[in-house]
Formats: C-alpha cells, sequence, structure tokens
C-alpha cells in the first residue's frame, strides 16, 4: 500500500503565530469535557460507512471464510429484525460490487453520456507537466485497474489531451482524475436541476428505520457514446488513454447521473427512497416494513445492473447523515462534526481565517437560533479599511457560539397543507427571522428554518418601509420551495409590512417588489406572541456578514404567465404658482378616482 504521508503533494501552511492580546488572555479558553459532548458524538472512529451514521453498527460477513464479503448493519435491530437483515443482504449479494470487475455498466438504452462542444470550442493538447516519480508506481498500478475494467482504452493522434491530477485519499492511497477544464470550458451545460437539498432532507424525518447506500465507482457505471471517448484523452509518458465510461470531473456528470437515478427510480423516488448523485436513502416509516423496502430498491438495482460501494453503505439504522445533515424519527439536528470543528477551533489571527470561521458557521445557519450575543465585532473586523484586532468583545461573542452550539436546536420538516409561519424583523443595519409551523391539532410550534442577513452598504441608506420589502423579499426568495405550496402568515411588529402586501405603491423599487411577492400567499398577522418574537428579535444580533445585494430580478424562468398590474397615474395640471398656490399634482387611482 502506498503511503501518501511520505512526501507532500500540496504546500503546507506556515506555523500558527503565537496570538497574545491581553484582552483575550484574560479569558480562560473553553474546553469541553467528553461527558458534556451529544451523546451521538460517540460513535466509532473509522473511515467510509460509519461515519455516516449515528448509531453503533456492527461488521458481518455475508461471505465465506476464504472470501470474505463485509458489510455493515445497525446493532439496534432485534433478534428477529436482525436475522431477516442479514439473510436479505446474503441473498442480494449481486446488488453489490467488490471489484471494478463486478461492475457490467447500465445499459446505455436508459442513460448515456453524451458530449457535445459549443460552436467555438476548439481542441486543446495540454503540455505534458511532470510527476514525482514516487508517483510513478500507483499511478501504474491505478491505470492497469482501470484497463482491466475497461474503463479505458488506448488511443492514438487524439485532439484533445490532459494531465493525469493524482489525489490522495484517506486510506494513503492515491485517485487518478484528469484535467478537464479546457474540456468543460468548450462544453454547454446541462441545466437537468438536482433536488432541493433541504426538502429532500425535510422529506426523511419522521421515518423509524433508514439504509444508507453508496454506487461503487458510480460515475463510472454510466457508458461514454463512443464517438465522444477521444474528448476524454489524457496522457502519461507509458501511452496515451481515453475513458469509455463517465469520469469523475466532466462539467455535466452530475446533471447525468441524476437523470439516470430520476429514470431507475422515477416511482420511488420521495416515497421509499431518494437520491441525490451518488447517495441513496432508503427510509421505512415502520420498522417491520424496511426489508421490504429494501428489497424494492434492491430489485431496482438488479434490473438495472447498478452496483453498490459495500464499503460505504450500512443498513437497518435508526439515524443518520445526509448531505450534511443529521436526521432521525426527533427531526433534523445539526451535524455535530460542523459544531465540532467551530468548537475546537482557536481564535482567528487574521482576516482569512476569520471568514473561514463565518463560513463554517454559515454552514449550520439554519439551526442558529435565539443567540444572545452580537456579531457586529466579527462584522466590523471584516469591512473594508478595518485594521485586525481580535480584541475583547470577538473573543466573548466566540466563546458564547461555541457554548450555544452544545445545545443546538431541533428542526422540524414543513407539513403540506398546514399554513407557515414567517416571523420577521428589521432594524438599522440588519433583518432576519424563522420560518415555522403548529403542530397538528394544536397551537404549538415548532421551528423549520431560521434566517438572517445584514445590509449591505447601499441597503443601509434605504427608507424603513424600503428595508422592510427587500427583508421580506430576500427571505421568500430563500425559502422559496417552503413558501410557494403553502398559505404563509407573517408575524411581525413591522406595520408597514401590511401596506406592503395590501396597498399599491408609487415607488418604482417597492413596486418591483411587490410584483415579486405576487407568486406567494402572504397575509399579515399583528404580532401578538411576545415569545415568538423575542426569538426573531435576537437572530439580527449574529448575522452573516456578507457583502452581496440581495437578488430582485425576476425569475424568468418560472414565469407562466403575465398579469397586468394596475397602474396609478401622476399628472402635473400647471396650476402652481411660484407662492405654492394651487393644485400642482393630481393622482388618478385604477379605479378613476382623482386624488389632488
Amino acid at each position: 500500500e502506498f503511503n501518501m504521508s511520505q512526501f507532500l503533494l500540496f504546500p503546507q501552511k506556515s506555523p500558527r503565530k503565537a496570538f497574545v492580546k491581553q484582552a483575550v488572555c484574560e479569558m480562560e479558553p473553553m474546553t469541553i469535557p467528553e461527558s458534556d459532548l451529544p451523546e451521538f458524538t460517540q460513535i466509532q472512529k473509522q473511515e467510509h460507512s460509519s461515519s455516516m451514521v449515528n448509531d453503533p453498527i456492527e461488521d458481518i460477513n455475508i461471505g465465506t471464510n476464504k472470501d470474505p464479503k463485509i458489510l455493515q448493519i445497525g446493532t439496534s435491530l432485534s433478534i428477529d429484525e436482525r436475522k431477516r437483515l442479514v439473510d436479505f443482504l446474503v441473498s442480494n449479494q449481486k446488488a453489490f460490487a467488490w471489484t471494478y470487475e463486478n461492475m457490467p455498466g447500465l445499459d446505455p438504452q436508459l442513460v448515456e453520456h453524451h458530449l457535445p462542444l459549443n460552436p467555438y470550442g476548439k481542441p486543446i493538447k495540454q503540455k505534458l507537466r511532470k510527476l514525482d516519480p514516487r508517483l510513478e508506481g500507483p499511478v501504474k498500478e491505478g491505470l492497469e485497474d482501470l484497463l482491466r475494467a475497461k474503463f479505458i482504452r488506448a488511443i492514438d493522434y487524439p485532439e484533445w489531451l490532459a494531465n493525469i491530477v493524482v489525489v490522495p485519499k484517506k486510506s494513503g492511497k492515491v485517485r487518478l482524475c484528469i484535467d478537464f477544464r479546457d474540456l468543460n470550458k468548450a462544453t454547454p451545460k446541462d441545466d437537468y436541476l438536482l433536488p432541493n437539498i433541504e426538502l429532500l432532507v425535510d422529506s426523511t424525518t419522521g421515518h423509524a428505520m433508514f439504509s444508507f447506500m453508496d454506487r461503487y465507482s458510480g460515475y463510472n457505471q454510466i457508458k461514454l457514446v463512443v464517438k465522444d471517448q477521444p474528448k476524454t484523452a489524457f496522457t502519461k509518458p507509458s501511452g496515451t488513454f481515453c475513458y469509455a465510461v463517465m469520469p469523475f470531473g466532466l462539467k455535466n456528470a452530475g446533471a447525468i447521473y441524476q437523470r439516470a437515478m430520476a429514470a431507475i427510480f422515477h416511482d420511488q423516488m420521495h416515497k421509499i427512497m431518494d437520491a441525490y448523485i451518488d447517495d441513496i436513502l432508503i427510509k421505512s416509516k415502520a420498522r417491520e416494513d424496511h426489508i421490504e423496502t429494501l428489497a424494492q430498491v434492491f430489485g431496482r438495482l438488479l434490473q438495472y445492473k447498478f452496483r453498490l460501494n459495500p464499503q460505504k453503505c450500512v443498513f437497518g439504522v435508526e439515524s443518520g447523515k445526509l448531505l450534511g445533515f443529521m436526521v432521525s424519527k426527533r427531526g433534523i439536528e445539526m451535524d455535530f462534526t460542523k459544531a465540532k470543528a467551530i468548537i475546537d477551533m482557536p481564535p482567528p489571527t487574521n482576516i482569512k481565517e476569520l471568514r473561514s470561521l463565518q463560513g463554517r458557521i454559515q454552514s449550520i445557519r439554519r439551526f442558529i437560533s435565539n443567540l444572545v450575543m452580537r456579531g457586529e465585532p466579527f462584522n466590523q473586523l471584516l469591512r473594508k479599511g478595518v485594521k485586525f484586532e481580535w480584541g475583547f468583545e470577538c473573543q466573548q461573542s466566540f466563546e458564547r457560539i461555541k457554548k450555544y452550539l452544545l445545545n443546538p436546536s431541533i428542526l422540524q420538516p414543513s407539513v403540506l397543507g398546514r399554513p407557515l409561519l414567517l416571523y420577521i424583523t428589521v432594524n438599522k443595519s440588519a433583518y432576519g427571522g424563522f420560518l415555522a409551523q403548529y403542530e397538528e391539532g394544536s397551537r404549538i410550534e415548532h421551528a423549520i428554518y431560521y434566517i438572517s442577513k445584514t445590509f449591505v452598504k447601499y441597503e443601509k441608506k434605504y427608507s424603513p418601509i424600503e428595508k422592510t420589502c427587500l427583508a421580506l423579499v430576500w427571505m421568500c426568495q430563500k425559502l422559496r420551495h417552503y413558501l410557494l405550496a403553502c398559505e404563509v402568515k407573517i408575524l411581525s411588529k413591522l406595520n408597514p409590512l401590511k401596506y406592503i402586501l395590501e396597498q399599491p405603491f408609487l415607488n418604482e423599487r417597492i413596486v418591483k417588489w411587490q410584483v415579486l411577492l405576487m407568486q406567494y400567499d402572504l397575509e399579515y398577522v399583528s404580532q401578538k406572541s411576545i415569545k415568538g418574537q423575542a426569538i426573531v428579535g435576537q437572530l439580527v444580533d449574529f448575522l452573516h456578514y456578507e457583502e452581496l445585494r440581495t437578488n430582485d430580478e425576476f425569475p424568468d424562468e418560472h414565469v407562466l404567465r403575465l398579469e397586468t398590474v394596475p397602474i396609478w397615474k401622476m399628472y402635473f395640471d400647471g396650476s402652481r404658482n411660484v407662492i405654492g398656490a394651487g393644485i400642482g399634482i393630481l393622482l388618478i387611482t385604477p379605479e378613476n378616482e382623482m386624488i389632488p
């Protein structure tokens, strides 16, 4: 086995400078005892499939002693559940690929990858790059594996030519990738839409049992049309090769792969299973139904000769990680590995490290609520022309964030047919809110999504009513996938919201925003819940600082029809004189009512 730790492929960062500042040193660094960490962090420290689940897991051998075939299952199964699951996996060994040779590939009649070129696309041959001599062995071994599996073939006189890129694996081995940047620039984009991650994650909650699966070299299971194979040519001193299957790194590979998933599982998706690129989740509302659910999905896998990666599968667990979220019957939880990365992070010493911290916080923004500190110390350091000085206020905010992350919120998915509650608040420099919904048959609210943002420089100059309208537009855009299908009640102490939703405006900017809001079923409700507004009022105290304007362009791709908006007319009647006498301006409503 080749050990990548023998040398570095990428330049190493310079050691962190010692950080000394009296204001910070006076505060004790935060240390978190292992016993205080959430229970779900006490999981097996393994690579591959165990990182996908919270539950304890065990290895089982569905092969023989001479030819072991190891899979992983949950340990919370009853004796009967375990026996039924093991028997099922033993009888469905053909659904797994233990080597490249076990992959027959998908039928080209179902899906086949094409590589069309833009009219201006011209072939490019990259200059041969030198390879570290110590990588020659692993690269040669990798090429032999690909040739043996018939994933690549030798080629002469290609018009396109790319270089090999060697990427280290955690196991110490290497992955061979190709630098397809030139080819990707000349390829038109496939606009096939991927599933909305948040809605996909929401649909998994409330299920009693899960199985998480991954395909074996998923992209390589899709054939590349013969006439386009030479475009994937790559070079090495020992020869020139091209791909016969869809390689990783092509521009539209993800879209093609998702299209294949939709074709195979079209009547099962979002019901008993979900698929996002090469991740598959099988879910069952009742534990006793899980084997039957697995059988339906495996039947489709075997029918289309799609193979799973046994090292990245785990079966029969009560919770697990999906697309960066922890899902279970209880709801949607923060991936604690992301929280722990922030908790273990030392204080930033420069702007780059502060942006890294902000980025990590942003990755779990959906869960950030009821924070008692202000984010302004961070925001100030990110402004142009401000010298970086990490002071007492910054450190205090940082420690409060760490403390908050020890007990994050558990969110619930939205339920179609029930009204949504959108809390919103706006101040001079920021705005925020959260999306909630009543539990069935009660007035108890559960949170779905927390959201907040700062105004950029020019937006801070807006009038209060413009800021309020802008905040509502931005929140509706961010939560569009939730709001379009439901009635939405807006709860706020901001009375201008009522007039924004009900009255016509002459302000060109607000009129545009009003049109954007017409696609939603919005109703303003005067805020009476002190508790709800107290929570949302604190959201704007901790915001992700970003100098990005709110996109208020019309979503042309979603326009189904155009409607005429009633227009108010304004006339100067000429009667105004130098001393201010006369009517001056005359307004005419859509109903032809004249207002002087």
